[in-house]
């Protein structure tokens, strides 16, 4: 097929200067001529030499002939340059006076095209005269040689004229082509960079023009003469790149693309393999022959940079910086590709959150590390353990290990890493662990099996803590209605299923209705009755709270704008946190409901939780002075709950406190109880707040919160959660409560508690 580079390898140009030519040239001309004044005296000797020089003329001028052609084979400095002299001097002694014969014309012309390619055209000049100026001086007599005639020596200098000029324009394109040439295979050695210049061929192959001396440097191939031989390109290319090249090959030479780059692995010398980058152009000559030009740049080094950067950046991407274990990303990702044969372990830190905020962020990282490098120990090869985030960790247990009897033993393997306490620094730290456990299902993804181990969790947690729970059949029950009462949720507002029921609240002295807590209930088309307990808790993880109490809103507005306006009574609210969070929404709810209605603002009480004062507390002021402004009243809900329930009572602009259910269910078996109300109650009139008594079940009750002073009650044994006609006629009707009066008596009623409860 040609030349294979697997057998022979690339080679650099030799130097080839204008001075390297003309040495060639002229020892060929010379051996010529050594050659020619052989055959004259071979000639003249067999007696053929009539009208040929002297055989001793003939010999002297073979010898010189030949030492020039010597000197100039050996390179020697100036031989080149010898031979126009040489021939200018001796060719017109070797001519006989006074004949001239086509021969003396003849050797006229030799010297001249001699000096014409050896020499520069000063030299030349005066060799296109020389031999005239000697045939004159050979002369008996040289005013009569016949080369003293003006028209010889005018048609000599016209002849040497044109020489020149053409000398200058032929030799002046040759030298500016060797200096490119030259200068090209300069840069070319000088590079980092194997260049290469080639004619493409069939399957990939080449006829190699030019290749750098770089060649072997990088990829240790002697340099041998390999130009002008075809060259397989196959046995060079990896074979998982030799596509690619073959491609780009195409492009560039069907004119698809104007230059070509690709990243191709070669093999060096001795077998293995390097990276280039690989940049080739198309190129014509003047005889338009397709060439391509290849720059290959050694990128061995910087891909090995490159591969181990991108190494460690997958690690970062797969490892919590902290702890240096596999993080969530790859948690999903290894049980995305286990299947079904998983078990996954989740772990929560118990009370974490207080180390954080009491020892500091750094201590909570300590402690961290800590926990991590007690669980490390658990793992196996079929036992991985995650950071899940934050204060939780996950153990996915695979293959024959993916059952709940493995998982559990597990579990009380991690739960005994925390018995013994841990020391940070200075701090000693006593943590415990609530785990969950879920094994994978038939049709669970990854998503599914870790929520259902983060459900078993928080289980376990509610259970207690530093314990264990198993997913189950009742947990996926939970989660599959939760997901269902979440869809319908969503749609809920859209298809007209919410509406409002008022629980009134009294006057315990007088006893009298003197308003309605407007609580939210939901009748599903597909679910039916829905709890407040079950769906409120839904809406606030989800966010729906925000529209579901801007519809409680403007509906208890427009709903209690019915009243008499002599009889009216007022109306509370609750307010949640996700609304809380949004004061302008909240306070535009609120505009619009009182616009929408025309019901007094005062007849509008807004109820928020004890807790969430507890929350950004500064911005909650700023929010309820707004809505004081317009003329609605404020009222704590579940007072008596909070972690500093009485400290804020002062800073916030509130109109009433409801006091919690726990403390008047207890009140009159538990003394401490009845004191707590005794104190809420004192204090409560100190700063002229009203107090409202929820979750009133007994007419003794009634009568030991009028006996502490308490102002109103609400609760099932003054009326239950009702339709917005019965609670008007309520009002109107009301009577006080008998003494025998059952609360467990009548319909069932809905859950009371408040819409965001």
């Amino acid at each position: 097929m040609g030349h294979r580079v697997g057998r022979h390898n690339p080679v650099k140009l030799k130097p080839n200067t204008f001075a390297d030519k003309q040495r060639r040239l002229a020892a060929v001309i010379a051996l010529l001529l050594a050659v020619g004044c052989a055959a004259l005296v071979g000639l003249s000797l067999a007696g053929y030499g009539v009208g040929v020089p002297e055989p001793y003329k003939m010999t002297i001028a073979m010898v010189g002939n030949g030492l020039i052609a010597f000197l100039c084979h050996r390179n020697v400095h100036g031989a080149a340059q010898l031979l126009p002299w040489w021939c200018a001097i001796f060719v017109p002694l070797t001519i006989v006076e006074p004949g001239i014969t086509h021969t003396i014309d003849s050797a006229f012309i030799v010297v001249m095209l001699i000096a014409f390619g050896l020499s520069g055209p000063k030299t030349l000049i005066v060799l296109g005269f020389a031999p005239l100026a000697v045939l004159i001086m050979r002369h008996p007599h040289p005013t009569k040689s016949p080369y003293f005639e003006s028209s010889l020596w005018l048609v000599t200098a016209v002849c040497i004229s044109i020489l020149v000029a053409l000398q200058r324009t032929f030799f002046a394109a040759q030298r500016t082509a060797l200096l490119t040439e030259q200068l090209t295979a300069a840069i070319a050695a000088a590079s980092d960079d194997i260049v290469v210049m080639r004619e493409p061929a069939a399957q990939g192959d080449a006829i190699v023009r030019f290749v750098s001396a770089s060649a072997e440097r990088l990829l240790g191939y002697p340099t041998a003469k390999l130009i002008d031989r075809a060259v397989a390109v196959a046995p060079l290319l990896h074979p998982d790149d030799f596509s690619e090249f073959v491609r780009l090959e195409h492009a560039l030479i069907n004119d698809l693309e104007k230059s070509a780059r690709a990243e191709l692995r070669f093999r060096h010398r001795t077998g293995h393999w390097r990276w280039f980058e690989v940049r080739s152009v198309r190129h014509r000559d003047a005889h338009n022959t397709l060439f391509l030009v290849s720059a290959l740049r050694d990128i061995n080094d910087e891909r090995e940079m490159r591969e181990q950067q991108a190494c460690e950046m997958e690690y970062q991407a797969q490892h919590d910086a902290l702890t240096a274990l596999p993080n969530r990303w790859r948690l999903t990702r290894d049980l995305a590709d286990s299947g079904t044969d998983s078990a996954v372990l989740f772990c929560d830190v118990d009370s974490f959150k207080h180390v954080n905020d009491s020892l500091g962020h750094d201590v909570g990282d300590e402690l961290l590390c800590a926990v991590a490098n007690r669980l490390r120990p658990l793992t196996t090869p079929t036992c991985r353990l995650y950071r899940f985030g934050g204060d939780e960790f996950v153990f996915v247990l695979r293959n024959q290990q993916a059952n709940a009897d493995t998982a559990s033993a597990l579990a009380q393997a991690i739960l005994a890493t925390t018995r013994d306490h841990l020391t940070i620094g200075a701090n000693r730290v006593v943590l415990t662990m609530s785990v969950g456990i879920a094994v994978a299902e038939a049709g669970e993804n990854a998503d599914d099996l870790v929520r259902n181990a983060d459900l078993a969790m928080y289980a376990a947690k509610t259970s207690g803590k530093n314990q264990f729970h198993v997913f189950d059949s009742e947990m996926k029950q939970q989660v599959q209605r939760r997901h269902v009462v979440e869809q319908a949720l969503r749609g809920a507002l859209a298809a007209n299923e919410m509406r409002l029921v008022y629980q009134p609240k009294i006057s315990i002295t007088p006893e009298r209705c003197v308003g309605f807590e407007a609580l939210l209930r939901w009748q599903s088309r597909d679910l039916g009755e829905v709890s407040p307990a079950e769906f409120i808790p839904i809406a606030e993880e989800t966010g729906l709270i925000i529209d579901l109490g801007h519809f409680a809103l403007r509906t208890a507005c427009m709903e209690m704008a019915q009243q008499n306006v002599d009889d009216a009574v007022s109306v509370s609210v609750n307010v949640s946190i996700g609304q809380l969070a949004d004061p302008a929404r909240l306070l535009s709810s609120v505009y619009e409901g009182l616009q929408a209605s025309g019901l007094a603002p005062s007849l509008v009480e807004l109820e928020i939780t004890e807790s969430l004062f507890m929350k950004r507390p500064e911005a909650i002021v700023a929010t309820l002075q707004s809505l004081r402004k317009l003329g609605v009243r404020i009222a704590v809900d579940d007072f008596g709950t909070g972690y500093s329930s009485l400290a804020y009572l002062s800073r916030f602009p509130i109109d009433g406190l409801k006091i919690d259910r726990t403390f008047v269910k207890q009140m009159n078996r538990d003394h401490a109880s009845r004191a707590i109300i005794a104190a809420i109650l004192a204090l409560s009139r100190e700063l002229q707040l009203r107090t409202i008594a929820e979750g009133v079940e007994s007419r003794q009750e009634i009568d030991v919160l009028a006996s502490l002073g308490c102002d109103e009650a609400q609760g099932f044994v003054i009326a239950r959660p009702m339709p917005l006609h019965d609670a008007l006629q309520f009002a109107r009707t009301y009577c006080p409560v008998a003494d025998n009066a059952d609360v467990s008596s009548g319909p069932t009623p809905a859950v009371s508690e408040s819409f965001v409860s």
